[in-house]
């Protein structure tokens, strides 16, 4: 009888042992497959759009942006990026180049304008330059 209750006990450790490893084998199952999905690749282009974005918002400007001041020629070897800049009581607000649509900004120096564009952070320094996709003059 002591020979019996010896196997019935090694018989329920077994099942015990069998029905654990049945349960873990589920619960991995499901914390796989309840995983949030996994987000989109980023690629270099869309990462470095979203620093300069972040940088951008954290200097208060948008990179689909609207600026008011007088437009300047910058100088020969003054910035490496850039052919003009627009200036508001004094301040540079953003290092400016046309988009490649034909605009030129060579017309509107030294005249107090709106310009609307893309902004992003220049490679050097501190500061933004707009890609400018149209200019109006301000009454």
């Amino acid at each position: 009888m002591a020979k019996n209750k010896k196997k019935a006990g090694e018989k329920f450790v077994f099942i015990v042992i069998i029905l654990i490893f049945a349960f873990s084998s589920v619960l991995a199952y499901t914390s796989i497959s309840i995983k949030a999905p996994v987000p989109e690749l980023v690629t270099p282009e869309n990462q470095e759009k979203a620093k300069t974005t972040k940088d951008l918002l954290s200097k208060g400007l948008n990179p689909d942006q609207k600026m008011a001041g007088v437009i300047h020629k910058l100088e020969a070897g003054t910035y490496s990026e850039g052919t003009h800049f627009i200036e508001a009581s004094g301040i540079t607000l953003a290092i400016l180049e046309a988009d490649g649509s034909g605009l030129n900004l060579d017309n509107y120096i030294d005249k107090n304008v709106q310009v609307w564009g893309d902004v992003r952070m220049i490679a050097e320094g501190d500061g933004a330059i707009m890609k400018v996709k149209e200019v109006k003059i301000a009454n």
